[in-house]
């Protein structure tokens, strides 16, 4: 019965609206709260297919995961513990990948390739990827961008 309930409170809310007319609280310095936001919003304003972050701790998918973007989070790490915490987020979808990247630029491309790989994008679709530069530092997100899947 309690599932029933939350099935349907669950469809009956917009989070994008109720995202928008919420007064992002402002974190003075705080770099990765300013990106989580900024992707959320360009998500919304791009009507993303998919929220696409290459991460090491999970800190940046569970940040956009807290708004509930309509747009599903892929996190991709290649930790199994962050894989595991990842799991129990709402609207997010980790992948391990065995191999490290260090260039942010190659990240990006092999994080795409590995969500269209598991056929949750397509060639055409939009995204909107973060990321940390240089890749591989726990906690320390400060990249967005918007991409097409080719």
């Amino acid at each position: 019965m309690m599932a029933k309930i939350a099935i349907k409170a669950e469809s009956i809310m917009n989070y994008d609206q109720i995202f928008e007319s919420k007064q992002f609280v402002r974190s003075t310095g705080n770099i990765p709260h300013a990106i989580s936001h900024a992707t959320i919003q360009a998500a919304i304003d791009l009507k993303a297919k998919a929220i696409i972050t290459a991460t090491r701790s999970g800190q940046t998918a569970r940040l956009i995961s807290c708004h509930r973007p309509h747009a599903p989070i892929y996190a991709i790490t290649t930790d199994n513990e962050t894989v595991r915490k990842l799991n129990l987020l709402w609207g997010v979808t980790p992948f391990y990948i065995k191999k490290f990247i260090r260039h942010t630029d190659q990240m990006i491309e092999y994080s795409m390739s590995v969500v269209k790989q598991q056929k949750k994008v397509q060639s055409g679709d939009v995204v909107v990827i973060t990321s940390g530069a240089p890749a591989g530092i726990a906690g320390k997100t400060n990249m967005l961008e918007v991409n097409v899947i080719k």
